[in-house]
């Protein structure tokens, strides 16, 4: 068995415009929104996250010949364990007396006695969540390199990784690393995971918000001269997947919507016709504004899957924090419609998996929800690093591999990984992402994968 992670990250810092996400999205309006906020600023401030420098680092590892790279190989899960150790042990000496009460706060809202929520015991476990949260923040402030390196000791399992870049327009900030810088470093990340330096091959997803100028151009950039396997868009900043010149998103004039439809099909049109897949953030989280809530609903993406039939769209997230307005329904029902719909499970809490369990086999009963094809389009992905922020995130994966082995067992191996592969058309040789990967491992002189069908 194959086992991929579709859905996961390795951008820091500089790749996304991190002040405004954490302004917009969690909007400081709790204390532990306050608190990461400065968390993420001191992490911005000081890390050591120079793309240049690290460009440098990736070039020296590439002109060392495979197996000559022990003086500057990846660090160990323990070393970057460590830094992140100090990172947190730093960002709480820096806080004043009112950054101290948000932090009292902020454990009382993640749990325990006096705060209505169930199970946990005490200050200890809220503080240790806390803590969780803020090595999260601290991951920001690393290499993308040290990023997949942690992310592959972490999920030692995984045969492939799909790390995939956002692009967040609208937020009142811009990264500090440009597209293409971004580009080249991934590009370079994913060229020695294909030589064998890492433990897994790794090929990412460009980002994609219709709303930057040339966002096309640097999305057909990404994947015909950097390698990248597909593109990855998150409406929730600020647009609809379809239909945005109907009802113009504020602050967009008609105008504007009608281009950002325009850009959108554009995207679409071309992704269908060269084959290359599309996974958008498909739940009712992480929102600019509370407008643009239902800017993912699945039925917005019915209108493009009705004009693009072809495309092959991974809705990730299921919806799932939409259960009781029946998001994961609704694209259950829609994969019966369209032959290239999936979706993933990631970023679920690991805590509540017996309850997710127990939802997925209502979604799989056809008696329940009707006969749908969900049980063969229903991906793994961990959402790494994202994840980091749950309780027990290193067991993600072999905790949702037992359960669907042990409740779902003739549908567990292609949970795992044999989904994906059809979805990224690795699994079919004619495949124009299939044929692309297969050109730049024998440009660079690499033997293919064994899951990269040939024949």
């Amino acid at each position: 068995m194959t086992v991929v992670d579709i859905h996961c990250h390795t951008f820091n810092a500089d790749d996304l415009p991190v002040r405004g996400f954490v302004d917009k999205v969690a909007g400081n309006k709790v204390a532990l929104a306050r608190v990461l906020a400065k968390a993420i600023d001191k992490v911005v401030q000081d890390a050591a996250t120079d793309a240049t420098r690290e460009n440098r680092d990736l070039d020296r590892r590439l002109a060392k010949p495979h197996g000559g790279l022990e003086s500057i190989g990846p660090p160990p899960a323990e070393v970057l364990e460590a830094e992140l150790e100090r990172d947190v042990a730093e960002i709480l000496a820096g806080f004043d007396e009112t950054e101290t009460a948000d932090l009292v706060r902020a454990e009382v809202e993640l749990g325990g006695p006096g705060s209505g929520k169930p199970g946990l015991e005490g200050f200890g476990d809220r503080f240790a969540d806390v803590k969780r949260y803020l090595k999260w923040a601290a991951l920001f402030g690393k290499p993308r390199y040290d990023l997949t390196s942690l992310m592959i000791s972490t999920y030692p399992d995984v045969a492939l990784f799909t790390p995939m870049l956002v692009d967040f327009q609208g937020l009142g900030d811009e990264p500090t690393t440009p597209t293409v810088v971004q580009l080249d470093l991934q590009e370079k990340i994913s060229r020695l995971s294909m030589r064998g330096d890492l433990a897994a091959a790794v090929h990412p997803f460009v980002g994609f918000d219709p709303r930057r100028p040339d966002a096309l151009r640097y999305a057909r950039m990404a994947v015909e001269s950097f390698g990248f396997v597909g593109v990855k868009l998150y409406p929730p900043m600020g647009f609809r997947p379809s239909g945005n010149a109907e009802d113009p998103p504020p602050p967009m004039t008609g105008a504007e919507a009608q281009a950002v439809d325009d850009v959108l099909d554009g995207l679409f049109t071309w992704c269908e016709r060269e084959q290359v897949p599309v996974t958008a953030h498909c739940n009712p989280s992480n929102y600019a504004d509370p407008v643009f809530k239902q800017f993912s609903h699945p039925d917005l993406w019915r209108r493009v899957l009705e004009a693009h039939p072809g495309l092959h769209l991974n809705l990730g997230h299921f919806g799932w924090s939409a259960r009781d307005h029946d998001w994961p329904k609704i694209i259950c029902g829609m994969t019966n419609d369209f032959d290239h719909l999936y979706t993933d499970l990631g970023n679920h809490k690991v805590e509540d998996l017996d309850e997710s369990v127990d939802y997925l086999a209502e979604l799989f009963d056809p008696v329940r929800t009707g006969p749908t094809k969900i049980g063969e389009r229903l991906m793994f992905g961990t959402d790494w690093f994202m994840v980091a922020t749950h309780r027990s995130y290193e067991d993600f994966l072999v905790r949702f591999r037992d359960a669907f082995g042990s409740d779902f067992p003739d549908l567990a191996d292609g949970f795992m990984g044999g989904v994906a592969l059809r979805f990224l058309g690795f699994e079919d040789a004619t495949n124009g992402n299939n044929r692309r990967l297969r050109t730049r491992y024998a440009e660079h002189g690499f033997e293919p994968p064994p899951w990269l069908r040939t024949s």
